[in-house]
């Protein structure tokens, strides 16, 4: 009898981790910062108030539209190593989303526009005081102050120009508060792994400025 609530207990807290696994893997249980909705624009479009936070982050430059083949891969293995433990304390830190990647440049930006891309991952809420340094120095630590933003969100696997298609239609539905915004940079957010095939979440971000 007792052999038997021994393994039935096992076998549960063994079903519960792999449960547990599994949702990570696919993004259901993964920590992401938290947020206010100030105001929805849309089903797809809202206005979000997100507070002062801390992210591990890498910057390469080059033309927007080759972001996904020249640049995704280098710069999400270099965060990817961060959170493996290269960093000072040698610790592992848990992964969270989304993963942001911020384009900058002096003019609005298109397909083939020269920009400075940030990649960035949140920072762990226990981790967000006493972070690990980075020990690469292609990697840094980043704090991004309290801050407005307009988001819209669409599914799929996007390409450059289909999140600068999403940018238009959010400056489009901001009207003439769209002037209050950054519209010649953007932030763009993922939130699941690439091996999960459907219902997919993507967001562009602009920005409150005034």
């Amino acid at each position: 009898m007792k052999s038997n609530l021994k393994f039935s207990i096992l076998f549960l807290i063994l079903n519960m981790s792999f449960i547990k696994s599994i949702k990570t893997a696919l993004g259901i249980e993964i920590e992401r910062p938290s947020y206010e909705v100030i105001k929805t624009l849309g089903d797809n479009m809202e206005i979000r108030k997100y507070l002062a936070t801390k992210w591990v982050s890498t910057s390469m430059e080059g033309e927007a539209d080759h972001y996904k083949s020249d640049y995704q891969s280098k710069m999400f293995y270099k965060l990817f190593n961060y959170i493996s433990g290269e960093n000072q304390n040698k610790e592992k830190i848990s992964m969270t989303s989304p993963v942001t990647v911020a384009y900058n440049s002096n003019d609005t930006i298109k397909p083939t526009s020269q920009v400075k891309m940030t990649m960035g991952f949140f920072v762990p809420i226990e981790k967000q005081e006493g972070t690990p340094i980075p020990t690469s120095s292609d990697t840094f630590l980043r704090e991004e102050p309290e801050m407005t933003v307009a988001v819209i969100k669409f599914g799929g696997y996007p390409t450059t120009d289909d999140y600068l298609k999403q940018r238009d239609i959010l400056i489009n539905a901001l009207g003439d508060e769209a002037k209050n915004y950054d519209a010649v940079n953007i932030m763009t957010a993922g939130y699941d792994p690439p091996f999960k095939p459907i219902n997919r979440t993507n967001e562009v971000w602009l920005k409150k400025i005034n």
